[in-house]
């Protein structure tokens, strides 16, 4: 995969990856084709609905917003980085399906959608991006798909609030405010600054005395049988993953941290243990 060449007079800034970006991004060049961090948000907005305001107000809110306007740079680099680019317009696909049937209105969403998450992202080009379907005259379902790599699910309200109030402020005519924001450089730098040494010796602190390994039990006599690694792959039903994403959002946590603790409970109950230590390693090499 080779990126397109950047336009210098259009870099506004060149940064370092955090540490835990290096290792999403590790990962990504590892496996391309994987879905691993792909991000899909849908939502219905009901309401008559100008696609060029709509066009305009994500464009004010990727000015306003460092983060949508990154791409990824590695290659024949020691290190990677991220780019921010001083103009750049978000990619909007827009479908029109308002002429079918109800039934097959959601057949052809599905599919859109589903094509999206096939097509996956290129970071290198286009972490973000979003499509537009019309429904009905009235409907609409927006589409945001990205790459874990660019921001946390916590982020997406904080981008959707600025898109409606610029959506807003752009129906009636009316300049959208900007909000102000430290820039990314100045998390990056502070990031970079913190002592490693100090963390270390806190937590070596805090877990001492913690020995045992938390392991899910296994017959020992069986081990000469284990030839490698299997992955399962569960799929949730929609009405139990609504119930427990509403959970995360009712508790002000990570859907990740749901799911950490639903291990860490398990783990727990399997080795009847009051404690358990949860390890997510990172791998943040430079392939060679």
């Amino acid at each position: 995969m080779t990126a397109n060449k950047l336009d210098k007079k259009n870099i506004e800034d060149i940064l370092s990856l955090t540490a835990m970006q290096e290792g999403i991004l590790f990962h990504y060049r590892s496996n391309p084709e994987s879905r691993q961090y792909f991000e899909q948000l849908s939502m219905r907005i009901a309401g008559n609905l100008d696609a060029d305001i709509f066009k305009k107000a994500w464009n004010f809110t990727a000015q306003n917003n460092e983060v949508l306007r990154t791409v990824f740079r590695w290659e024949k680099l020691e290190k990677p980085v991220q780019v921010v680019l001083r103009n750049y317009e978000i990619p909007v696909r827009v479908y029109d399906i308002s002429e079918y049937e109800e039934e097959e209105i959601l057949r052809q969403l599905e599919a859109i959608k589903e094509k999206d998450r096939k097509e996956g992202i290129d970071i290198s080009t286009e972490p973000f991006r979003i499509t537009l379907c019309k429904l009905k005259k009235d409907r609409y379902e927006v589409i945001l798909s990205n790459h874990h790599i660019l921001y946390d699910g916590w982020s997406n309200s904080v981008i959707l609030k600025e898109f409606l109030e610029a959506y807003d402020a752009f129906e009636k005519g009316q300049q959208p405010l900007r909000t102000a924001k430290n820039r990314y450089r100045e998390f990056v730098k502070w990031h970079q600054g913190r002592d490693i040494n100090t963390q270390k010796s806190y937590w070596t602190k805090y877990l001492e005395g913690m020995e045992s390994r938390t392991l899910l039990p296994w017959d020992s006599k069986k081990q000469g049988e284990i030839k490698k690694a299997q992955v399962y792959t569960l799929e949730i039903e929609k009405e139990k993953a609504h119930r427990i994403k509403n959970f995360a959002r009712e508790q002000k946590v990570a859907l990740a941290s749901v799911l950490y603790a639903a291990w860490g409970i398990l783990l727990q109950r399997y080795n009847n243990s009051e404690d358990v230590i949860l390890v997510l390693r990172y791998r943040a090499e430079r392939q060679k």
